[in-house]
């Protein structure tokens, strides 16, 4: 009885010791799962940042080239209306040129009138001029 007895309490002792060596092993499992949990937590705080980042980055570059766009467009606005304008003076121009050009001729025309005008009345003063003078051999002739 006394070695059943001591075989119970050493079987006793013999699992006490297994359970504390269980109960060990599960805090150690414990322990390591939650630093792997606070590992996983900060490195998913540090994409989450990064991330952050990320799109900061990405929100800056996009007013950037929204900037540009709107730089742009009003750029083609101004090329557009200054188009325009150059169109409207190109017509001015031509416009003016061909008023410019019936003026000349109607001044052409008028000088080719003002140059016969001209050839007349030298004509006409020759032909006064050769009359006063037989009208002057006449009178001379008749003294």
């Amino acid at each position: 009885v006394e070695a059943e007895g001591k075989a119970g309490e050493a079987a006793r002792g013999v699992e006490a010791r297994h359970l504390a060596e269980v109960e060990a092993v599960r805090r150690e499992h414990q322990d390591k799962a939650a630093q792997v949990e606070k590992e996983v937590a900060a490195a998913a705080k540090e994409q989450g940042a990064a991330a952050e980042r990320a799109a900061g980055v990405l929100r800056s570059k996009i007013k950037e080239v929204e900037k540009k766009v709107a730089d742009v467009e009003e750029a083609l606005a101004r090329a557009d209306q200054a188009r325009f304008e150059a169109e409207q003076a190109k017509k001015e121009v031509t416009q003016s040129k061909a008023e410019l050009e019936t003026q000349c001729q109607t001044a052409d025309e008028a000088q080719l009138a003002c140059e016969a005008k001209l050839s007349e009345a030298s004509d006409a003063t020759r032909s006064m001029q050769a009359a006063v003078q037989e009208g002057a051999r006449s009178a001379v002739e008749a003294e």
